[in-house]
């Protein structure tokens, strides 16, 4: 095997981290994590970042911690969102294309170094970004008008 391979394949997982921890549609999951026979919850395995509703609770070993009691033991549920890590082959296309982008380049420059070819690397890993902030978009369904600003702002333009 090649040892840029290896430098490849490293830089994928390390990119593939990067982007999945930002939450996209597609990894982001609100739910209800229950505690255990004995009282503890656990954090699912492919978590990448925990944000409960409760702000005393956190993560510590895969198991949600109550920061204002010093607990693992929980009586309740607990509601959260979720930041999963998925694997590669997993991920839309232009996730999947703008972490292959930025994998690349960084192989690049680490065998090469900075040269003219860097800045096509950079265009296509742009390009990739830019669908797949759209795609994000379009898949939250935000709506810039459903913003009270925006209603006062449209509300004064007709007068």
């Amino acid at each position: 095997r090649h040892p840029t391979v290896a430098l490849i394949l490293d830089n994928i997982k390390q990119q593939k981290l990067n982007l999945l921890g930002e939450g996209w549609w597609f990894n982001e999951l609100r739910t209800t994590l229950y505690p255990s026979s004995e009282g503890e919850i656990y954090v699912p395995f492919n978590t990448i970042s925990f944000y409960p509703e409760v702000n005393t609770y956190t993560e510590r070993n895969r198991k949600v911690y109550n920061t204002s009691t010093g607990s693992y033991i929980h009586t309740e549920p607990i509601k959260c969102k979720i930041v999963e890590d998925l694997e590669f082959e997993e991920l839309p296309y232009y996730a999947a294309l703008v972490i292959q982008e930025r994998s690349a380049q960084l192989a690049y420059v680490k065998d090469y170094g900075v040269e003219s070819a860097i800045e096509v690397m950079q265009k296509k890993e742009q390009e990739a970004w830019f669908a797949l902030n759209q795609e994000h978009l379009r898949n939250k369904r935000y709506n810039s008008l459903q913003n009270r600003r925006a209603f006062r702002f449209m509300r004064a333009l007709r007068g």
